[in-house]
């Protein structure tokens, strides 16, 4: 397998991610392991699940937005995820499995330091439920701390 080609242009995309306005990027492997990247505005899971095709591979970095616990404030959680759908063709998921190290983790990596966590998954469903538990799980625990301390 050859090694993986990060073009200036990815690298930038890249680099606007810590960006107020920058919700995700979708990573694309190319057939020639070259990565390309597009980055995602909308705050809404609408855009980020039609952008994580069914039947092909993808790398994401995406912010989960959810309210702090002691402050009320917003606050988020930066995930990366390897986009594995059951569908996709197994030499794909192969190359993109054996290429989240290097997108990660080699040398500087390119994603390296700007996420929180790192998710392998093919069901948009998972993500549903995370996104979900993250938001209304953090909401849930200061509900039970109020009701704690009123009694």
């Amino acid at each position: 397998m050859n090694p993986i080609q990060i073009p200036p242009s990815t690298l930038a995309t890249t680099q606007k991610f810590p960006s107020e306005s920058t919700e995700y990027i979708i990573y694309t492997l190319q057939p020639t392991q070259t990565l390309t990247a597009k980055l995602g505005h909308s705050f809404s899971l609408d855009p980020f699940h039609s952008s994580l095709p069914d039947s092909h591979c993808r790398f994401a970095l995406r912010k989960s937005t959810y309210p702090d616990p002691e402050t009320g404030e917003r606050s988020h959680k930066t995930i990366f995820y390897t986009w594995l759908p059951p569908n996709a063709p197994t030499d794909e998921r192969e190359a993109y499995k054996k290429a989240r190290d290097s997108v990660m983790l080699d040398g500087e990596g390119l994603v390296k330091g700007l996420y929180d966590e790192v998710v392998e998954v093919g069901d948009w469903e998972v993500i549903m439920e995370e996104d979900f538990l993250l938001r209304q799980g953090d909401s849930f625990v200061r509900r039970r701390s109020s009701q704690a301390s009123s009694t």
